[in-house]
């Protein structure tokens, strides 16, 4: 299920968003946000799927805080949100990116959370993971998958423990988590796939990449 981060310096509007959100799809909203530092930190330890995001901010601009996201998100899709503005429509269109307008519309909004759905699953089905891996245990499989989706992404290791070992306790999480990324580390070395897993320290987070930057799953 896909994950949603809001920001906007309106509580009201953000209210508003969430019931939309839930009434009109499956999305999960995991936090919202009014101070766009706030979002930032929190996003690239969460590593949303989806970001709505609203343009216009008195301290920062939605446009800045987009630059920053998608340099510790890359795999976000960031909706943005304006009032009418006829020139940022015209430049969000020119390149083709995601909005929708306020007072929100429900019919805009499906449409566009849709149109954001579709080009996550051709996402993935392109990104799909790779057949011949001799996998020991579902949970490593399933772990893998999970990275894979967050292909040359940081996942805080907070994260993967709270996503994978909901009901362990804070140490034996990290430590089941610590033994599934060794059997992955082994699986992939025995199929010879050229994907590599590392962790962080600084971050406390790992990252699943191909040394030369290509993703080739065939």
């Amino acid at each position: 299920m896909l994950q949603v981060l809001l920001i906007d310096d309106e509580r009201l509007a953000l209210l508003q968003l969430d019931k939309m959100l839930t009434e009109l799809t499956s999305l999960t909203v995991t936090a919202a946000y009014t101070d766009p530092a706030e979002a930032l930190q929190a996003a690239r330890l969460s590593q949303p799927d989806i970001v709505f995001l609203d343009i216009h901010m008195p301290e920062i601009n939605g446009m800045q805080v987009a630059d920053e996201l998608l340099q510790t998100c890359p795999s976000a899709e960031i909706i943005f949100m304006t009032a009418y503005d006829v020139y940022a429509i015209e430049a969000f269109e020119f390149n083709q990116l995601d909005y929708v307008l306020k007072p929100l519309q429900r019919s805009r909004l499906l449409q566009t959370v849709q149109r954001v759905e579709e080009r996550k699953d051709r996402a993935r089905r392109e990104v799909a993971p790779l057949p011949d891996i001799p996998w020991r245990t579902t949970q490593a499989q399933e772990l893998f998958a999970y990275l894979l989706q967050h292909h040359n992404c940081l996942v805080s290791k907070e994260l993967l423990a709270d996503t994978f070992w909901p009901q362990s306790e804070p140490k034996k999480a990290a430590a089941q988590l610590f033994g599934a990324m060794t059997q992955i580390r082994q699986c992939l070395r025995q199929a010879g796939a050229a994907l590599k897993i590392r962790y962080v320290h600084d971050s406390e987070a790992y990252e699943l990449y191909t040394p030369d930057g290509i993703l080739n799953v065939e």
